[in-house]
């Protein structure tokens, strides 16, 4: 619906174009996530996530495979450095109230499916070795949006 809102009640010539990019990218992380949920649920036979955390136990390799389809899908909706692309078009383009809607919704999404789906599916244990990842991804994201500000 968000695209719809871009593609038709944005501003300018290139708001066919940036709701496409919106449009892509946002999907491709959605993909990511829906694939994380599909491989868990191939593996594990579940999809009740207190079962999941209650006694599954999962090779490392497969922990850290689901891990990153969901954190590379949901820092796709938050626009995490390098998945940001969609983010500057689409707030240029869009008409006030849709860029509120993005601020608000889309990156909160991502923020809550960040600690709604790995962190309440493994352990912190399993969980440890993404920590430094993420705290420098954070870190660059927000340094790259204070100097491109």
């Amino acid at each position: 619906a968000s695209c719809a809102l871009i593609a038709i009640w944005g501003e300018g010539e290139r708001r066919g174009a940036v709701a496409l990019k919106y449009f892509i990218f946002t999907h491709l992380g959605s993909l990511m996530v829906l694939v994380g949920l599909i491989v868990l649920y191939e593996a594990t036979g579940s999809d009740s996530f207190s079962a999941l955390r209650a006694g599954v136990t999962l090779a490392p390799g497969l922990v850290t495979t689901v891990t990153m389809f969901f954190i590379v899908g949901f820092c796709v909706k938050m626009a995490i450095f390098p998945l940001h692309l969609w983010l500057p078009d689409a707030h240029a383009v869009a008409p006030m109230p849709v860029t509120i809607m993005l601020a608000a919704a889309m990156l909160s999404m991502g923020t809550y499916g960040i600690l709604r789906f790995p962190l309440s599916i493994f352990s912190p244990a399993q969980m440890a070795p993404f920590a430094v990842p993420m705290m420098v991804a954070g870190i660059v994201s927000e340094l790259y949006g204070a100097l491109m500000a």
